[in-house]
């Protein structure tokens, strides 16, 4: 419970070695690696990052509007302490709407073409699907990896390897490997 692990965090305030043991407990859920880190990877290519931008679809840009609006009547009528849980929820919504508008109502539908940053994806990635280059997406919602991975599959003519948080620790090793071996 959240009582039980703040008491623990107050607990290694006072301690020498601190946040050892939290590290040691959390270190097995965390998916992380330092480009300059040699013993993770060795032929790590340059990263490169491009800011690219795209508009929504109407569809989106309907729903978009109807969560605002519906924020900005919701903050008048509640109490100034709920708003806070509302403004995060609100946010949630609006990011599942900028995914693609069946993210946000769940209709199942992903047609690229009602998203404009499906509409993008597909721009960025049918050029280097061209080149045979590959792609690594990053997406902090697990309920859109499947409907990405179809939609890229469609794309580049074959499946991608999909990793997220309910993968099973011992077969994300197995997913890299498999990665690495397609260069």
């Amino acid at each position: 419970s959240s009582n039980r692990f703040k008491l623990f965090i107050k607990s290694l305030v006072n301690q020498k070695g601190r946040y050892d043991s939290l590290r040691k407990l959390v270190n097995p859920y965390i998916l992380r690696r330092m480009k300059n880190d040699p013993k993770i990877i060795s032929d790590l290519p340059d990263k490169i990052e491009t800011s690219t931008y795209c508009q929504l679809s109407k569809e989106q840009a309907k729903y978009y509007q109807s969560i605002v609006d519906n924020l900005k009547k919701t903050l008048e009528e509640i109490e100034p302490k709920a708003r806070r849980g509302v403004v995060l929820q609100t946010i949630l919504r609006l990011k599942q709407i900028c995914n693609h508008p069946s993210h946000y109502s769940g209709e199942g539908d992903y047609n690229y073409s009602h998203s404009g940053k499906f509409r993008r994806l597909a721009e960025i990635c049918s050029e280097l699907a061209l080149r045979q280059n590959k792609v690594l997406i990053f997406t902090q919602f697990r309920e859109i990896i499947e409907p990405l991975e179809e939609f890229l599959s469609s794309i580049f003519k074959k499946r991608g390897l999909m990793l997220h948080g309910a993968t099973p620790i011992k077969s994300r090793k197995n997913i890299v490997e498999i990665g690495r071996a397609h260069v």
